[in-house]
């Protein structure tokens, strides 16, 4: 894949490359000081140019609480995934509570996308 990546990217990049296995992971951070941006303290910035250059590329990205590094084998890659299997069943029990608890509060039984309904639908 070879799309042009902005300047920020590129940077992105070059860090990242060197950032091989978890093990040698460097947090958004210290990636925002390198680039000179300045970010809040979640770092949202910083985390879309990583974001934008996991699209742009063919490096294999992995992320966990404590940074960003470039997935180095197999094991790591599947461990990885497998972390982002959880977040996303987590997102969707969450989407399931919260609307559930909308029609318990509200008394509405019409608003879509109730966990009955995306039982029904499975």
């Amino acid at each position: 894949m070879s799309i042009q990546l902005e300047p920020l990217e590129q940077k992105v990049r070059a860090i990242l490359i060197q950032h091989i296995g978890k093990n040698n992971q460097m947090d958004a951070g210290t990636i925002a000081k390198i680039l000179g941006i300045e970010d809040n303290d979640t770092h949202v910035n910083t985390r879309k140019i990583i974001t934008s250059v996991l699209r742009k590329t063919d490096l294999p990205i992995g992320s966990t609480s404590k940074g960003y590094y470039i997935i180095q084998s197999k094991d790591e890659l599947m461990e990885y995934a497998e972390s982002l299997n959880r977040r996303a069943n987590e997102d969707i029990e969450r989407r399931i509570r919260v609307i559930d608890n909308y029609s318990r509060y509200y008394g509405d039984n019409s608003v879509q996308g109730s966990s009955s309904e995306d039982t029904d639908e499975q």
